[in-house]
């Protein structure tokens, strides 16, 4: 079974130790050289200079949660997800009127709330 890794792994490792991944190709090797001048590894996190000068933190996210949108529901993001190890959350919809017992409290408030603030009509 092979181990999944995360896409920062080479970058920070050559940071650490200046070395490359042993079947590294030279080009993957210039690249992560290249790449390699933009970050910094400070304890586990790694930082990115952007041109803008902010520094930016990444990390592989621990979750991931949505509104079952298609664009974050779908099977090639599920797979991206299962490979970085990132749960994968799916809210409930916000729909109140769904919820008969929500709505009958809701309105029994608002009889009481207009009785209290015109104690003068007549119901």
């Amino acid at each position: 079974m092979d181990k999944i890794e995360p896409w920062f792994v080479d970058i920070c490792n050559f940071l650490v130790t200046s070395m490359f991944p042993q079947e590294a190709s030279k080009s993957y090797k210039d690249e992560i050289k290249s790449d390699a001048k933009y970050y910094v590894l400070d304890d586990s996190y790694l930082w990115r200079f952007y041109s803008d000068k902010i520094i930016r933190r990444f990390s592989v996210p621990k979750a991931l949660i949505n509104d079952q949108g298609s664009h974050l529901y779908n099977k090639t993001m599920c797979t991206l997800l299962e490979k970085y190890r990132v749960v994968h959350q799916v809210a409930t919809s916000y729909h109140p009127q769904i919820n008969s017992q929500a709505e009958l409290f809701k309105s029994e408030i608002k009889k009481l709330l207009q009785k209290m603030a015109n104690p003068s009509r007549n119901d």
